[in-house]
Parts: structure tokens; C-alpha cells; sequence
């Protein structure tokens, strides 16, 4: 019975170069990867998800207080005649939730 050898492959050197690259890119994408799990342990990253539920609650927040605005100020509006007054508390409320969209701490 004879046995059959397998014919010997050989690299050629345009597949070597196609290895070396792969092999630069892969360590170059660990150390990438490395370096940002020791910023977010250092708290220098923060989750793109908590960052997110932080804006939505942020608006949401703002955006209630927006729609309750006519129900708390209907009636000092109402028995207010001075238009100078309704002006003056109506631009320091909207000033007041404005900022508060302004204030980047409160998205955590």
C-alpha cells in the first residue's frame, strides 16, 4: 500500500504581506481596545446608553415643565393686568427650564 504525501504549501511572498498586515492591524485594534477599557475604569468614558437615557430624561423633564407652565401661571396671568409683569415672570420661567437643558450635569 503506498501513501500518499500531501504537496508541500508554500507561501508566496504576496500572502506573507497580507499576513503581516493582518497581524499589524489585529495588535493595533487590541491596543486600541485596551486603551479604552483603562479610560472608561478611569472614568474618562461614559456608556453611549447612559449618555442616551440621560438626554431623553433631560427633555422629558423640560418638556413637562413647558406644558405645565400654563396650568401654574393661568391665574396670576388672569388677575394680572400689568402686561410688564406677565412679560417679566413668563421670559424668567422660560429662562429657568431653558437653563436647565444648558446644564450637561443633569444627563447623568
Amino acid at each position: 500500500m503506498a501513501v500518499r504525501m500531501k504537496p508541500l504549501k508554500v507561501q508566496s511572498d504576496a500572502s506573507k504581506t497580507g499576513m503581516d498586515e493582518a497581524r499589524r492591524r489585529r495588535f493595533w485594534a487590541k491596543a486600541k481596545q485596551e486603551e479604552l477599557k483603562l479610560s472608561s475604569l478611569e472614568g474618562g468614558l461614559i456608556s453611549r446608553d447612559i449618555v442616551k437615557r440621560g438626554i431623553i430624561r433631560n427633555y422629558q423633564r423640560v418638556k413637562d415643565q413647558l406644558l405645565n407652565m400654563p396650568a401654574r401661571y393661568a391665574a396670576i396671568f388672569a388677575a394680572e393686568s400689568d402686561q410688564r409683569k406677565i412679560h417679566d415672570l413668563w421670559t424668567k420661567e422660560l429662562h429657568k427650564t431653558l437653563k436647565e437643558i444648558s446644564d450637561v450635569r443633569r444627563f447623568y
